[in-house]
């Protein structure tokens, strides 16, 4: 039973629910890139290779990200849109990066893909969380002062945001 809590308080944090699906999404870019590039390299360039891996990941990361990690809501379409412009993001610093570490660093292509998908992680999240999933302010309502923020900020003073008990006055 407690480690049935503690399992389910680790996935009520929006960051552990990151890690695993971008994990995932990890997963699947490599093995896309991997099974592209063992299957053609005479005959695809590995920068191609990049942009067929990302396209694929993008629209199979997608609904991951937006249902389970950031449990988004909105138009679907719009919110793709934002998640693919961050995918072409990652996907310039892949055709940026990657060239670097194996043109001039002079890595195989397999393992250099692994260094850049690793250090686009970390900054897909920042801008996952800012700007493709972030969570519009409510409206400016005695009803809206009360909402609590998927961070759990309600009751923290240093951000402006009233308790409970402070609304309760100000409706009464």
């Amino acid at each position: 039973m407690r480690s049935q809590a503690v399992v389910r308080g680790l996935l009520a944090d929006r960051r552990v629910r990151y890690v695993l699906a971008g994990g995932l999404s990890s997963a699947v870019y490599y093995g896309a890139f991997t099974g592209l590039w063992l299957g053609g390299r005479e005959r695809i360039p590995y920068l191609l290779v990049a942009v067929v891996a990302n396209l694929f990941t993008a629209v199979v990361g997608y609904p991951v990200n937006r249902l389970v990690v950031f449990r988004a809501a909105g138009p679907w379409l719009a919110g793709f849109l934002r998640f693919y412009a961050l995918s072409v993001w990652a996907l310039l610093f892949t055709l940026g990066g990657l060239p670097l570490l194996v043109e001039v660093g002079r890595l195989n292509v397999l393992p250099a893909q692994a260094i850049v998908i690793a250090v686009a992680a970390v900054l897909n999240y920042q801008i996952s969380r800012r700007w493709v999933f972030r969570r519009r302010p409510p409206a400016r309502s005695l009803d809206g002062l009360a909402g609590l923020d998927d961070e759990g900020a309600r009751d923290d003073p240093r951000l402006g945001v009233p308790r409970q008990d402070q609304v309760e006055q100000l409706e009464r």
